[in-house]
C-alpha cells in the first residue's frame, strides 16, 4: 500500500511539471510562504508604524498620506525552499501529520510536524498549527535551518548509548528503571527479560524509554553526576554501590492481593510456604501437601493471574478469601503442618 501511495504522489508531481515529490512539496511550501508574507505585508499597511511612515514620506515629497498606498514592511521575504531542503528534513526524521477523527475535534483537518530522535519521545510543532500540508513542511524546513544539529542523527547511532527504561507493574504501584549501554534502542523483549525471574511480560508496562547519553550531552550536571558515579564504582568511594543489592525473589511474582492472601493464610499455620525460595518451590510444596484448603487457595491465585484486568483478579481473590474464611472458621485449631511424606494431614475444603 505504501508503494502504491508513493507512486501516486510521484505521478501527481510529474503531472504538475515537477521532477520529484520533494520538488512539488518545495513548490507548495514556497507558495504558502509567499501567501503568508503578502498577507502580513497587507496587514502591516494599516498599522500605526506604517501610517507614521506614510505621513513622513508624504510630508517629504509634498503629498497627502492617502496618496501613498504601500510601504515596504520591516520584515524580510521568506527564504526560498528547494527540493534538497525537503530531502534533508525527511532524512533528519521530520514527518508531517494530518489531524483525523482519531485526534481531538479541534485538530481534525489541521497539520503539524513531528521529529523523532534518539533519546526523545518526540519533538514537534504545536499540534494543529498549520492549515495546509505545505505550511507544515515549510516550518519543518525552517526548524532544521535554525538548528542544523537536528539533522545529525547518523553519528549518534554509531556509538553505544546509555538507555534507561521506566517499567511499571500493572498491579503494584511505583516504577523501576532498567539501564542498557548499547548502540540500538532496546526492544520490549530485552526490557521484559530484565524482570523475567519474578514477573511475566503481561504484568508489565513500559512507561518510558530515555536516552541518558543525550541528556548528558546537553546537561553538564547530568554528565558530571555520571562520571562521578562511575569513578566511585572503580575507586570504591564511600556511598558507591559496591555490589548489587540483594533482591527477595521469593514473592516477587505475587501481586499485592495474592501476597496478602499468602501472608494471611500461609504465614501462620502454613509458614513453611513463606520460606519457599522460588515460585516453583512454593507450588511444589503446595502440590505435596494434601490440604484441600491450600489447593483451593493456589487454584484461585492461578486463575486470578489469568484475568484480563486487575479488577477481575481482585474480585476473584476477594471471593476466594470469603470462601476460605468460611472454611478456616471451622478449623482454627489446625497445627502448623510439617512435611513428612506428604500424607500426614489432609483436609477437605469442599467444593
Amino acid at each position: 500500500m505504501q508503494a502504491c501511495n508513493a507512486v501516486t504522489e510521484l505521478e501527481k508531481a510529474q503531472a504538475l511539471g515537477h521532477a520529484s515529490v520533494e520538488e512539488l512539496i518545495a513548490a507548495d511550501a514556497n507558495a504558502a510562504l509567499r501567501a503568508q508574507h503578502v498577507a502580513a505585508a497587507r496587514a502591516y499597511q494599516s498599522s500605526t508604524h506604517a501610517i507614521e511612515r506614510k505621513t513622513e514620506a508624504a510630508c517629504k515629497h509634498g503629498l497627502t498620506p492617502d496618496q501613498i498606498s504601500w510601504v515596504e514592511p520591516p520584515f524580510d521575504a521568506p527564504v526560498r525552499i528547494t527540493a534538497a531542503d525537503v530531502v534533508a528534513a525527511r532524512e533528519a526524521g521530520f514527518e508531517v501529520q494530518l489531524g483525523t477523527a482519531e485526534h481531538r475535534l479541534e485538530l481534525i483537518g489541521r497539520w503539524w510536524w513531528t521529529l523523532t530522535r534518539p533519546g526523545w519521545t518526540s519533538a514537534e510543532s504545536s499540534a494543529g498549527n498549520f492549515a495546509t500540508k505545505a505550511e507544515a513542511w515549510a516550518d519543518a524546513v525552517r526548524a532544521l535551518r535554525d538548528d542544523p544539529s537536528l539533522g545529525s542523527t547518523a553519528k549518534a547511532a554509531e556509538e553505544p548509548r546509555l538507555w534507561v527504561a521506566m517499567v511499571e507493574h500493572v498491579e503494584c504501584p511505583g516504577a523501576r528503571l532498567a539501564v542498557f549501554f548499547q548502540k540500538e534502542e532496546p526492544v520490549d523483549a530485552e526490557i521484559y527479560a530484565r524482570y523475567a525471574a519474578t514477573t511475566k511480560p503481561t504484568e508489565l508496562d513500559i512507561a518510558g524509554l530515555f536516552d541518558l547519553s543525550f541528556e548528558a550531552s546537553v546537561d553538564s550536571e547530568t554528565a558530571r553526576a555520571l562520571v562521578t558515579y562511575a569513578n566511585a564504582q572503580v575507586e570504591g568511594d564511600l556511598g558507591a554501590i559496591s555490589s548489587p543489592a540483594a533482591v527477595d525473589l521469593t514473592r516477587g511474582w505475587l501481586n499485592p492481593g495474592q501476597l496478602a492472601i499468602l501472608e494471611k493464610y500461609a504465614s501462620g499455620q502454613f509458614s513453611y510456604l513463606a520460606r519457599s525460595e522460588s515460585e516453583e518451590e512454593l507450588r511444589s510444596s503446595v502440590a505435596r501437601c494434601g490440604d484441600g484448603v491450600l489447593r483451593f487457595l493456589m487454584t484461585e491465585i492461578s486463575s486470578a493471574e489469568d484475568c484480563s484486568s486487575g479488577d477481575q483478579a481482585r474480585a476473584r481473590i476477594e471471593i476466594a478469601i470469603s470462601q476460605l474464611q468460611s472454611v478456616l472458621g471451622a478449623v482454627q485449631d489446625i497445627p502448623e503442618w510439617t512435611p513428612k511424606d506428604g500424607h500426614d494431614l489432609i483436609l477437605n475444603a469442599g467444593s
